[in-house]
């Protein structure tokens, strides 16, 4: 893995960080996913795919308060947003 190698090249880091947070998506571990995609969000605060597991890891842990600003703040730097939101009311019914 680019970091335990100690590669220090910022896109590489954000994309491992952010694999990693779809990974724990996967296995459910949602807080997991939320501290992944935290790692890469401090790298760069403005990838929309982090933002993203990010507020789906919220959501599926119940706090959809914090998951809707995520959602609004993505959708008003014009990421389609809706069929994630519909996939998640799916998941959650």
């Amino acid at each position: 893995m680019a970091l335990a190698k100690g590669i220090s090249d910022p896109k590489l880091n954000v994309a491992v960080f952010g694999n990693m947070s779809q990974c724990y998506l996967k296995l459910n571990s949602f807080s997991k996913a939320i501290e992944q995609a935290e790692k890469a969000l401090k790298i760069d605060d403005t990838h929309a795919k982090c933002l993203l597991r990010k507020a789906k890891a919220f959501a599926l842990l119940g706090d959809f308060k914090t998951s809707l600003k995520f959602f609004e703040f993505l959708k008003g730097q014009g990421v389609k947003v809706e069929q994630d939101i519909k996939e998640l009311f799916f998941l959650i019914e």
